[in-house]
């Protein structure tokens, strides 16, 4: 049995399939979201008695994550299920600028689904074997960029409710039958990117950022579960040869501005991370005989006096909205 498709579709009611889903199929290099049963003994004395001794079904955790390359419209998907609907423009050239609010609370739930070809059965055709997973919220996103073009981001997801094709009663049905939306698969091109200090340019041969809803699933009485977040934490870490500006702003220990910017080739498309209030933490690296010397720290970003946002995305791509 091997995966073949992996969608997502927005829920009107959390944990509950939608009646007319948009569906988005996801290019992913993995699909981690996996539910875990907790189990748990009687502890009776005689166990042998009639109904005792049982070993029961207590509870499930449901959690995972998305690994893909990242892809100008798909990432926008990602934003999404992070912050909620972006603010929209029309650039009247066939694209589209989203900016995200990143303070925004009460996002909407999901749901994630992976179609697998059962072709060690033998059936023919063979019979595809479907799992849904509802009520699902990203609660983490990483992204790392490198100057050898690794460009890779993962997203942290939590579920409330899992199901499956072969469920007895009630199997569940493929959403293939929903309105699809296809997104181009433009592959984010890591030549193109930029980082800034303070607005000066910065030589740095890896950047990458986290960012962490501190997302919490609460178990209710009667198997329900009830998934919200906390508070927005954005951190990282950087990487790259001795600059003595960069240096210079590490040493001083001050709260920095940050923009990190991908765009494609004919500047059509972009992605841009930026952070008004950034603390460096400031170290220092071995000195080896023969090798540069290099700069390597971490970050966190705060809000500043003047805005509630520790971070702003804005992107630019051919998808008219993620609705």
């Amino acid at each position: 049995m091997k995966p073949i498709k992996v969608s997502l579709a927005r829920e009107t009611t959390c944990g509950e399939d939608h009646l007319d889903p948009i569906l988005y199929p996801v290019c992913v290099k993995n699909s981690g979201l996996a539910m875990t049963e907790t189990s748990e003994g009687d502890g009776c004395i005689n166990e042998h008695a009639d109904g005792g001794g049982e070993v029961v079904i207590t509870g499930s955790d449901i959690n995972g994550s998305l690994a893909s390359t990242i892809y100008f419209e798909q990432v926008g998907l990602y934003f999404t299920m992070l912050f909620g609907d972006p603010s929209t423009v029309d650039n009247g050239d066939g694209t589209y600028t989203h900016t995200f609010d990143t303070t925004k609370r009460c996002k909407p739930c999901w749901s994630l689904e992976n179609i697998f070809n059962n072709d060690d059965d033998c059936v023919n055709p063979p019979v595809d074997y479907v799992e849904r997973y509802n009520g699902v919220k990203a609660s983490t996103y990483a992204h790392e960029v490198s100057g050898r073009g690794l460009n890779t981001l993962s997203l942290g997801l939590v579920a409330s409710k899992f199901r499956t094709s072969r469920d007895n009663p009630n199997p569940i049905v493929a959403l293939a039958t929903g309105k699809q939306v296809n997104m181009d698969r433009f592959a984010l091109d890591t030549n193109r990117a930029t980082v800034k200090v303070n607005n000066q340019p910065a030589k740095l041969s890896k950047f990458g950022i986290n960012v962490d809803l501190g997302m919490q699933v609460d178990e209710l009485i009667g198997n329900q579960k009830d998934v919200w977040e906390k508070e927005l934490s954005v951190n990282g870490s950087v990487a790259g040869l001795f600059d003595a500006v960069l240096h210079e702003t590490l040493v001083k220990n001050l709260k920095n501005e940050v923009e990190i910017k991908y765009e494609n080739a004919d500047n059509t498309k972009s992605l841009t991370y930026y952070m008004k209030e950034v603390q460096f933490a400031y170290k220092t690296t071995p000195a080896v005989y023969g090798e540069k010397l290099m700069l390597d720290t971490t970050y966190i970003a705060s809000r500043s006096a003047t805005s509630t946002e520790r971070l702003k995305i804005t992107l630019v791509n051919a998808q008219a909205n993620y609705a």
